[in-house]
């Protein structure tokens, strides 16, 4: 039992410095790259479907 805390306590250790030295300063770079991915994920589907529901457009 106490390997698994010891286990959990330094993942979050590990996981503290990334956030805190890597994710942290570009924190504004990857939320704006995660809006204009689901965003073009978005207009791409919409796009495909209009393709694949109108059999006289192939």
């Amino acid at each position: 039992m106490l390997s698994r805390i010891v286990i959990v306590a330094v993942a979050f250790a590990v996981l503290a410095l990334v956030n805190h030295f890597l994710i942290g300063p570009y924190w504004g770079e990857l939320v704006a790259t995660a809006v204009v991915a689901g965003v073009m994920t978005y207009a791409l589907g919409k796009v495909e479907g209009r393709k694949s529901s109108d059999p006289a457009a192939r």
